[in-house]
């Protein structure tokens, strides 16, 4: 062991440079030329002072080794690199402008049905609220006598956004649901284009018809002054007098057909369907038993009634 010269307060330790004796006895080898032939070889043991490092990374015994290559960076310099970092920012941000710009022309298609739909509605309401429109009457339906006329206002209101009927390849209504009989005010009435006062039926049947007139039931007075029972079959409902007409004759032919001696012989119809639903038990069509040739009726606007004629 060998003491060196140090500063003073501080103990280093420094092994001796092997000889060439000790070089023989341990290895074959021959030792390694020295680095700096002019200048004693770096010993790593060895304290340097501080002032011996420059900050060149040099020593006055030789130079120190250089750090590896950085394993975060690649070959090329690190600005290229952030370069290549930001070069997905374009794209993303046109793909958002993209989609903002589709987003707002889908949005205001919609806000204009919208839009469109509101000033609909809010002219259906205007005319509700005004009460302009068709003028129509309400027919009184019951009683003898003349019947009761009731004035109302009726408003028409079209949209634009209406539903259509479906139809087949002839042209025929698919799925038709007509009105509620409770929302027909008064059917047309089609009494006074007859021609002749005469309609024959689909079976072959003639009627001679009455405006305005109810032929009513229970005990009547016929042409020859004999008094005849007058009594309704059955009451259906008819959206024209065509059908009810038809009924009539119907309600003959099957009544035939099953051996039961009824026929029908008359009929009423009244045009006021609305208030003949709710205040005749559901009906607007009357079918009666009654002998041809009734003299004794009753005025009633907008009633028609039929009675057979002899073949």
């Amino acid at each position: 062991m060998e003491v060196v010269p140090h500063h003073q307060g501080i103990e280093v330790y420094e092994r001796p440079p092997p000889s060439a004796t000790q070089h023989s006895t341990t290895s074959t080898t021959p030792p390694p030329p020295s680095q700096f032939p002019q200048e004693q070889a770096y010993d790593p043991y060895h304290k340097y002072p501080q002032s011996a490092v420059t900050y060149d990374g040099t020593t006055p015994h030789g130079t120190l080794p250089q750090p590896p290559p950085s394993q975060y960076y690649p070959d090329s310099a690190p600005d290229a690199y952030q370069k290549k970092k930001k070069s997905w920012v374009l794209p993303a941000i046109v793909g958002v402008l993209v989609a903002i710009l589709v987003g707002a022309a889908v949005g205001g298609g919609l806000g204009a049905s919208l839009k469109s739909c509101e000033s609909n509605l809010a002219f259906a309401k205007e005319q509700q609220s005004s009460g302009s429109g068709t003028g129509g009457s309400a027919v009184g339906n019951s009683g003898s006598g003349p019947a009761t006329k009731t004035t109302a206002s009726t408003t028409t209101i079209t949209l634009t956004a209406g539903s259509t009927q479906a139809t087949d390849a002839d042209g025929l209504a698919i799925g038709y649901a007509p009105i509620s009989p409770d929302r027909v005010g008064v059917l047309s009435d089609t009494c006074n284009k007859l021609g002749g006062n005469e309609s024959a039926t689909s079976y072959d049947e003639k009627f001679s018809t009455l405006c305005d007139a109810d032929i009513g039931n229970g005990p009547k007075k016929n042409e020859k002054g004999e008094t005849i029972y007058l009594a309704d079959l059955v009451g259906i409902v008819a959206y024209s007098y065509k059908d009810c007409l038809n009924a009539c004759s119907s309600f003959s032919s099957f009544s035939q057909i099953a051996g039961v001696p009824t026929r029908c012989k008359a009929f009423t119809f009244r045009t006021g369907l609305a208030g003949s639903w709710t205040g005749f038990k559901s009906a607007n069509c009357w079918l009666k038993n009654s002998t041809a040739y009734i003299t004794s009726y009753t005025q009633c606007k907008g009633c028609i009634s039929g009675e057979l004629q002899p073949k």
